[in-house]
């Protein structure tokens, strides 16, 4: 059985910085779900990004209370699969 593996991460997620961290080779024994806080934190800072990235189990919040939504949806969804987090 796979672990979770949760990333907050402040900025914009490229997909240089899912190549920065080997997600390639942690995927093969960790769920990796990554919440990017780019919206929240420095939302004026989303215009410099143009290209979209298309990574699996991405999370695009734009602000605390979707954060919180996003997360606890993911926690229900793990608990019905009886998965630990």
């Amino acid at each position: 059985m796979k672990k979770n593996l949760l990333i907050i991460y402040p900025f914009k997620f490229r997909n240089y910085d899912y190549e920065r961290f080997e997600f390639n080779y942690l995927k093969k024994n960790f769920n990796i779900y990554i919440f990017d806080l780019i919206g929240v934190i420095y939302p004026h800072f989303i215009k410099a990004y143009k290209k979209e990235n298309k990574i699996k189990n991405l999370y695009k919040i734009n602000s605390l209370g979707e954060f919180k939504l996003s997360f606890l949806g993911l926690l229900n969804k793990k608990k019905k699969k009886k998965h630990s987090f």
